[in-house]
């Protein structure tokens, strides 16, 4: 069986209203490498684990987690990246979704042309659309930019979740922090991939 290139991690509760969505984003995904979506279920109470289970059903690259109690979206992450096997991670939540076909392709086309491994990660820019129908551009002042750690630590950026791709520098080595609600989220995730790269 070939390496997984990337390793799609989708901590989930009660997002029966747009998993299908998340799900068929990823799915529609123009690739040439293999990929996996590991699924973290936080317990649950709606019609997501239903859902889950259909799309299981029909893809043999979705693996499936479900937390034994509400845990948290820290526990679900880190849950997950305990057995992503990816040379790559990224994280799409239950309720955001891709909109672009060759999204996962040229951020894993970047990081293999990165031979010596000088960028921990890469993300863009995004569009937030909320329920009132009304959309949140971002692109004004981001045009294509090198950031840094200390960039980071002057809160020279920020992107959203569903925009970052990272190295997997946790494979084999999972830090037991990323288990605590404090480390929940993009921003402690970018810090410790750009602290310990």
């Amino acid at each position: 069986m070939p390496q997984v290139k990337l390793s799609v991690i989708m901590p989930v509760f009660n997002v029966e209203k747009t998993i299908k969505e998340a799900l068929d984003s990823v799915l529609m995904q123009e690739v040439n490498f293999p990929y996996e979506i590991i699924i973290c279920n936080d317990c649950s109470t709606d019609n997501t684990l239903n859902i889950i289970n259909e799309y299981k059903d029909k893809f043999n690259n979705i693996i499936f987690l479900n937390n034994a109690t509400n845990s948290g979206n820290a526990i679900s992450f880190y849950n997950a990246l305990c057995i992503a096997k990816g040379d790559y991670f990224c994280v799409l939540d239950g309720d955001d979704f891709y909109t672009v076909r060759n999204k996962l392709q040229k951020q894993v086309d970047f990081l293999d042309s990165d031979e010596k491994e000088n960028y921990a990660g890469v993300c863009h820019n995004y569009l937030t659309l909320f329920d009132d129908g009304k959309v949140l551009s971002d692109f004004e002042d981001k045009e294509e930019k090198d950031f840094s750690y200390v960039d980071f630590l002057n809160k020279a950026f920020y992107y959203h979740t569903s925009t970052y791709m990272y190295r997997n520098i946790f494979k084999d080595n999972i830090l037991s922090d990323l288990q605590k609600d404090e480390l929940r989220g993009d921003n402690p995730r970018t810090f410790l991939v750009l602290k310990f790269h």
